[in-house]
């Protein structure tokens, strides 16, 4: 049990390293503001609203499909053109790219690669060599 203890308290060290960034303190930040917008709010509904109409249209199987599809894409770009919602997807996608270096290093510590072990395409082509994508 040791071990596992030892591995469990180095966790939460890094766990509160990383609720400690930059990056997740910035997310935080941004995601506090959009709930806190009216105009992000009202965003999220308008995209909702037609996110459902588009599924219930794309369940259907009729042929409006191409512009079901325009229109929820319409949608998203009004969504996210919101400054607050774009601020926080922003800060969200830097997260993201946070966690995947921490993950890649942690990878590269423990195995001394940086693929990943399952043999699928991590998605992050920085540290790849090379493959269909």
């Amino acid at each position: 049990c040791g071990v596992m203890d030892a591995v469990l308290e180095k966790t939460q060290e890094l766990a509160e390293a990383i609720r400690s960034s930059d990056s997740f303190v910035k997310l935080k930040q941004c995601e506090q503001r959009m709930k806190n917008s009216a105009a992000a709010e009202k965003a999220n509904a308008e995209y909702d609203s037609v996110f459902q109409q588009v599924r219930a249209v794309l369940h259907a199987g009729t042929a409006e499909r191409s512009e079901a599809v325009r229109r929820l894409q319409k949608a998203r770009e009004q969504r996210d053109a919101c400054p607050e919602i774009a601020d926080y997807l922003a800060a969200s996608e830097q997260f993201r790219q946070m966690m995947d270096n921490v993950n890649q290093l942690l990878r590269l510590i423990v195995s001394d690669t940086l693929s990943d072990d399952s043999g699928k395409c991590s998605g992050n082509c920085s540290a790849c060599s090379g493959c269909s994508r």
